[in-house]
């Protein structure tokens, strides 16, 4: 009897050992498992929050490429920018280009060896001072004077006739008067008995005064 109770209690306190054992070795797992499950999450989230860097990666690559196009686009701008700038116009180039009429040099009809060989063809007409006086030539050296006042002289001569200087020069008869005056035929750019300045214009001077025949020459006003 007494040692069927030692076999039960020895079974008793195996029992209860192995309980203990058992309940002992539980927590553990638990947290493992809790550890296992937490390692997980944690696990699952880094997966997560890997995803928006996947994303903003992409993002990335796309902001990055955009820009080639425009690069494209600001070269062809620049390229043409850089070409020069036609202004013509389908009109323009169509228009003939016309070339700039040759200035004439400007020339004298007076003669001034034909005039000392008697020919007074080339100073034939009407020329005037600035004081309204007149002489009117014609081709055989005769010569009208007509005076500012009102008086006319007729069948003036003209004799002595001889080139000085590039200019005709001879003796002005006054008819009925028997006096003379010295006249002077000069061309275009020759030199002007007083100053020797090139003549603008061709001209006559006529009088006894120089300075004042100078003043006040006669230019053709009528041919």
């Amino acid at each position: 009897m007494k040692r069927s109770k030692l076999i039960l209690l020895t079974a008793t306190a195996l029992c209860s050992a192995f309980l203990l054992a058992a309940c002992s070795s539980r927590p553990s797992t638990k947290v493992n498992s809790s550890s296992t499950s937490q390692s997980s999450k944690i696990s699952s989230s880094s997966k997560s929050s890997t995803k928006p860097s996947a994303k903003q990666s992409s993002a990335s690559n796309s902001v990055t490429s955009s820009p080639t196009p425009q690069t494209s686009s600001d070269q062809s701008v620049s390229s043409q920018a850089e070409k020069p700038v036609d202004n013509k116009t389908p009109a323009d180039s169509n228009t003939p280009t016309t070339p700039a009429t040759p200035v004439a040099p400007t020339t004298s009809g007076m003669d001034v060896n034909a005039l000392a060989n008697g020919d007074f063809s080339s100073i034939a007409g009407t020329w005037q001072d600035d004081l309204g006086n007149q002489l009117v030539f014609d081709a055989n050296g005769l010569v009208t004077l007509q005076r500012n006042n009102g008086e006319t002289l007729n069948h003036n001569a003209i004799y002595n006739g001889h080139v000085e200087g590039d200019k005709f020069r001879a003796d002005f008869g006054y008819n009925g008067a028997g006096s003379s005056d010295p006249l002077f035929a000069v061309p275009v750019g020759v030199a002007l008995p007083l100053n020797g300045a090139p003549a603008p214009k061709e001209q006559i001077m006529l009088g006894s005064d120089a300075i004042s025949s100078a003043q006040h020459p006669y230019y053709r006003v009528a041919n």
